[in-house]
């Protein structure tokens, strides 16, 4: 697959930054931002002494693989089931089951993509934003006659606004500047396949906010510095699902396994873990039978979630009548169900007096309000 839309590189000096010697910090994003949502991890990443290097899950090692694609296709690399080929064996999380998933996203938004203007590809760029150096990593960057587009490769399920998050609107601040011509800003979603970019104009006031909360992040970055590691303190929610720091934030070593001595002290390591958390769990679900509520950390609830499942009343009767359809039943035959539950609505006239669907509770946690025994009132929970 050819694209006639493939970036020569014509543009790439038109967008310098030289840095003087001596600058001070330079911040990025990401470091920021992993302040904002958990200072102990920014400590453990950046701060402590020696510092630890996170630990990547498979999603983000995922995202990367989709982003070297997407560039490699456009500055004309190679064709993509090389370049998806090649990206995944990059990471030891990845395998060849990950290339068509890689190459499905990548070959998602080029099948979708129009540029407006010349391109530039995975640039980073180093300049101040009212004297605060940054690091500024641009995915894709078009240069229009009227405007200047800024486009962020996500691979989050969910999709959201780029106003909602200060990373755009600050990269807006420094693209503005340079090539004095508005900006607009648009988050492209790789994992959707309806309207997969989301896209706003980088307003003043947008702009002006982010600086202030990048003004106001590195000041209080700076003054926990100057009190040390304990003001650095954790803060749990739905970002520990992704943290790459979790081991060390629980106190154990954190480091690839390379020996057969350092595999054996990782699964004692998650042995014990598993140990707490079936002791926390039995506690917290214990506590919520007695007071009749669920337990809020942050953007998390640990409460009764009504799971759909499907009961089967006779596994015999259950198993002729698929088979007597045709019907393979043992793979719907799991501990949880699951592949049942997906095509029970198909398999209802089938089944009818032999399984029914029901509404199973389920003690866990997850960033939506609990709907088994101790839901909360929603108005009144997030009125608080």
């Amino acid at each position: 697959m050819k694209f006639p839309f493939a970036i020569d590189g014509n543009l790439a000096e038109a967008f310098p930054f030289d840095l003087p010697e001596g600058k001070e910090t330079v911040w990025s994003y990401s470091r920021l931002h992993k302040f904002e949502q958990c200072p102990y991890r920014y400590w453990l990443t950046y701060e402590k002494m020696p510092r630890i290097s996170e630990l990547e899950a498979q999603a983000p090692e995922e995202g990367k693989a989709v982003h070297e694609v997407i560039h490699g296709a456009l500055t004309k690399k190679g064709d993509l089931k090389s370049l998806a080929e090649h990206a995944v064996s990059q990471s030891p999380l990845l395998d060849e089951e990950n290339v068509d998933d890689v190459l499905e996203m990548a070959r998602a938004f080029l099948d979708k993509f129009s540029p407006s203007g010349e391109l530039l590809s995975e640039q980073h760029y180093e300049a101040q934003i009212d004297g605060t150096w940054m690091q500024v990593y641009i995915d894709l960057l078009e240069v229009m006659p009227h405007a200047v587009r800024i486009t962020d490769f996500k691979t989050d399920r969910e999709k959201w606004k780029p106003s909602e998050r200060k990373q755009l609107p600050l990269y807006a601040g420094i693209v503005e500047e340079h090539f004095k011509k508005p900006v607009v800003i648009r988050n492209w979603f790789v994992r959707s396949k309806r309207k997969p970019a989301l896209e706003e104009d980088a307003t003043p006031g947008m702009i002006a906010e982010a600086k202030t909360w990048l003004k106001d992040t590195v000041s209080a970055i700076e003054s926990c510095r100057v009190l040390g590691e304990e003001a650095f303190s954790p803060r749990p929610g739905g970002h520990c699902k992704s943290c790459g720091a979790g081991l060390a934030c629980l106190g154990f070593e954190q480091r690839q396994v390379h020996t057969t001595d350092e595999a054996v002290a990782l699964a004692s390591a998650v042995l014990r873990i598993e140990a707490a958390k079936n002791i926390a769990m039995g506690m917290l679900k214990g506590w919520v039978n007695r007071n009749g509520q669920h337990v809020r950390v942050a953007d998390e609830y640990f409460g009764y979630y009504l799971n759909d499942s499907v009961k089967v009343g006779d596994i015999e009767k259950f198993v002729r009548a698929l088979e007597s359809a045709g019907t393979e039943p043992w793979k719907y035959l799991s501990v949880l169900g699951a592949k049942l539950k997906t095509d029970y609505e198909t398999l209802k006239p089938l089944l009818k007096g032999i399984a029914s669907p029901q509404k199973k509770p389920v003690f866990t946690h997850k960033d939506s309000l609990p709907t088994g025994k101790g839901a909360a009132d929603e108005s009144a929970e997030k009125a608080s």
